[in-house]
């Protein structure tokens, strides 16, 4: 069985846009898909940058990195937890972390791998 390699972020909420609102987002690939992914992901870099960050992105340069990601031979899951201002934001995140973990071990993930 092929091992599986996955990237995963996650952004709190910004008051304005999605007040009291946590997302987490992973895409997974097989371990033979790993550097198609990674390679095509290093081109979509501008000189310069060291890494893709959504919020630092125009709209025309976000567009391109979707419809590239849309491309992949990946599997993304995406976990939102949206509440009343009274929950704590670390709360949201425990919430958000463990159905991802669920739904990546529906999607035959077995190791998590916490970096940073």
């Amino acid at each position: 069985m092929s091992m599986r390699i996955g990237w995963g972020d996650e952004s709190g909420s910004d008051s304005a846009r999605d007040p009291n609102t946590y997302i987490l987002a992973a895409v997974v690939t097989g371990e033979n898909q790993a550097d198609q992914v990674r390679d095509t992901m290093r081109l979509l870099l501008l000189r310069g940058q060291r890494k893709l960050h959504w919020h630092d992105e125009q709209d025309k340069r976000r567009r391109l990195i979707s419809e590239t990601v849309a491309t992949l031979p990946v599997t993304a899951v995406v976990v939102v937890r949206s509440t009343g201002p009274g929950e704590a934001m670390k709360r949201r995140r425990r919430k958000c972390m463990e159905r991802m973990l669920s739904e990546l071990s529906e999607c035959g993930q077995t190791e998590i791998i916490e970096i940073g």
